[in-house]
Protein backbone atom coordinates (compact mmCIF):
# COMPACT_ATOMS: atom_id res chain seq x y z
CA UNK A 1 0.00 0.00 0.00
CA UNK A 2 1.37 3.35 -0.61
CA UNK A 3 2.32 5.43 2.36
CA UNK A 4 1.73 8.52 1.35
CA UNK A 5 -1.68 10.65 1.59
CA UNK A 6 -1.91 12.79 -1.20
CA UNK A 7 0.35 15.08 0.24
CA UNK A 8 2.69 17.63 -2.30
CA UNK A 9 6.35 16.75 -2.05
CA UNK A 10 7.05 20.50 -3.56
CA UNK A 11 9.63 22.55 -0.94
CA UNK A 12 8.77 25.48 -0.17
CA UNK A 13 11.53 28.20 1.84
CA UNK A 14 9.92 31.50 3.92
CA UNK A 15 11.86 34.43 4.48
CA UNK A 16 11.95 34.54 8.82
CA UNK A 17 12.27 38.14 8.76
CA UNK A 18 15.71 38.05 10.58
CA UNK A 19 17.12 40.56 8.06
CA UNK A 20 14.25 42.76 7.06
CA UNK A 21 11.19 42.54 9.15
CA UNK A 22 8.64 43.18 6.56
CA UNK A 23 9.71 40.02 4.33
CA UNK A 24 8.61 37.66 7.63
CA UNK A 25 6.48 34.89 5.31
CA UNK A 26 7.41 36.00 1.98
CA UNK A 27 7.93 33.04 -0.08
CA UNK A 28 11.45 32.85 -1.28
CA UNK A 29 11.86 29.77 -3.13
CA UNK A 30 9.29 27.14 -4.32
CA UNK A 31 10.76 23.44 -5.03
CA UNK A 32 14.21 25.02 -5.58
CA UNK A 33 13.13 27.67 -7.99
CA UNK A 34 12.94 31.51 -7.06
CA UNK A 35 10.95 32.82 -9.97
CA UNK A 36 7.67 30.75 -11.81
CA UNK A 37 6.39 31.81 -15.15
CA UNK A 38 2.96 31.43 -14.43
CA UNK A 39 2.21 34.92 -14.17
CA UNK A 40 4.16 37.79 -16.08
CA UNK A 41 5.65 39.38 -13.32
CA UNK A 42 6.06 37.83 -9.61
CA UNK A 43 2.85 38.11 -7.65
CA UNK A 44 1.42 36.87 -4.11
CA UNK A 45 -1.32 37.12 -2.06
CA UNK A 46 -0.87 39.29 1.04
CA UNK A 47 -3.09 39.41 4.12
CA UNK A 48 -3.69 42.68 6.12
CA UNK A 49 -4.04 42.32 10.36
CA UNK A 50 -7.29 43.01 11.44
CA UNK A 51 -7.57 42.33 14.94
CA UNK A 52 -6.82 40.18 18.33
CA UNK A 53 -8.70 36.74 19.25
CA UNK A 54 -9.07 34.87 21.86
CA UNK A 55 -9.14 30.83 20.98
CA UNK A 56 -9.82 28.69 23.78
CA UNK A 57 -7.78 31.25 26.09
CA UNK A 58 -4.77 31.61 23.58
CA UNK A 59 -4.42 34.95 22.15
CA UNK A 60 -4.03 35.21 18.54
CA UNK A 61 -3.94 37.53 15.42
CA UNK A 62 -6.63 37.58 12.80
CA UNK A 63 -5.02 38.47 9.34
CA UNK A 64 -7.08 38.89 6.31
CA UNK A 65 -6.71 38.41 2.40
CA UNK A 66 -6.50 42.32 1.19
CA UNK A 67 -8.90 43.33 -0.87
CA UNK A 68 -5.90 44.67 -2.81
CA UNK A 69 -5.31 41.31 -4.23
CA UNK A 70 -8.53 40.92 -6.13
CA UNK A 71 -8.98 44.59 -7.20
CA UNK A 72 -9.34 45.97 -10.38
CA UNK A 73 -5.95 46.73 -12.22
CA UNK A 74 -6.94 50.26 -12.90
CA UNK A 75 -6.79 50.79 -9.35
CA UNK A 76 -4.04 48.35 -8.21
CA UNK A 77 -1.53 47.96 -10.68
CA UNK A 78 -0.02 45.35 -9.36
CA UNK A 79 -3.04 42.74 -10.44
CA UNK A 80 -1.77 43.91 -14.44
CA UNK A 81 -0.91 40.59 -14.54
CA UNK A 82 -3.57 38.58 -13.84
CA UNK A 83 -4.88 40.62 -17.22
CA UNK A 84 -5.33 37.85 -20.57
CA UNK A 85 -4.52 38.35 -23.94
CA UNK A 86 -2.27 41.10 -26.23
CA UNK A 87 -3.04 44.01 -27.57
CA UNK A 88 -6.32 45.35 -28.61
CA UNK A 89 -7.31 41.53 -27.12
CA UNK A 90 -6.01 41.99 -24.10
CA UNK A 91 -8.73 41.91 -21.20
CA UNK A 92 -9.03 42.92 -17.59
CA UNK A 93 -11.97 41.73 -15.33
CA UNK A 94 -13.72 44.52 -12.44
CA UNK A 95 -12.96 44.14 -9.33
CA UNK A 96 -13.05 40.24 -7.60
CA UNK A 97 -12.06 38.19 -9.98
CA UNK A 98 -8.39 36.49 -11.24
CA UNK A 99 -8.42 35.04 -14.94
CA UNK A 100 -6.20 31.74 -14.69
CA UNK A 101 -5.73 31.48 -18.74
CA UNK A 102 -2.40 32.88 -18.46
CA UNK A 103 -1.34 30.44 -15.79
CA UNK A 104 -2.78 26.90 -16.39
CA UNK A 105 -3.88 27.74 -20.43
CA UNK A 106 -7.51 27.16 -19.33
CA UNK A 107 -10.46 29.21 -19.24
CA UNK A 108 -10.82 29.56 -15.49
CA UNK A 109 -11.75 32.42 -13.17
CA UNK A 110 -11.86 32.35 -9.73
CA UNK A 111 -13.20 34.54 -6.86
CA UNK A 112 -15.04 34.64 -3.54
CA UNK A 113 -17.77 32.76 -2.74
CA UNK A 114 -21.35 34.43 -4.43
CA UNK A 115 -18.92 36.92 -5.83
CA UNK A 116 -17.66 38.47 -2.06
CA UNK A 117 -15.94 41.15 -2.24
CA UNK A 118 -16.56 41.41 -5.68
CA UNK A 119 -17.67 44.10 -8.59
CA UNK A 120 -21.47 44.31 -8.08
CA UNK A 121 -22.38 44.15 -11.28
CA UNK A 122 -21.02 40.33 -11.15
CA UNK A 123 -23.69 39.49 -8.41
CA UNK A 124 -26.40 40.62 -11.19
CA UNK A 125 -25.10 37.53 -13.33
CA UNK A 126 -27.35 34.98 -11.11
CA UNK A 127 -29.91 34.69 -8.48
CA UNK A 128 -29.54 34.04 -4.85
CA UNK A 129 -26.22 35.31 -4.79
CA UNK A 130 -25.34 36.59 -1.11
CA UNK A 131 -21.78 37.66 -0.21
CA UNK A 132 -21.01 37.69 3.74
CA UNK A 133 -18.01 38.29 4.97
CA UNK A 134 -18.52 36.23 8.06
CA UNK A 135 -18.88 32.93 5.49
CA UNK A 136 -16.49 34.36 2.53
CA UNK A 137 -13.71 35.70 3.84
CA UNK A 138 -10.44 34.41 3.73
CA UNK A 139 -8.14 34.46 7.02
CA UNK A 140 -5.64 33.14 9.35
CA UNK A 141 -5.33 33.98 12.92
CA UNK A 142 -1.94 33.12 14.15
CA UNK A 143 -0.16 32.81 17.55
CA UNK A 144 2.27 36.00 17.81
Amino acid sequence: MDTRNGTGTETFRIDRGLSDPRNLGRLVEYDGREDLDAWSQNTSMSFDFEKEVMYKDVMARKYINSPRNLEDSRVEESNECFCVGRGKKRQCHKRGIIDLYDCIEQPKIVSYPHFYMASPEYQTYAKGLNPSKEKHEAFFEIEP
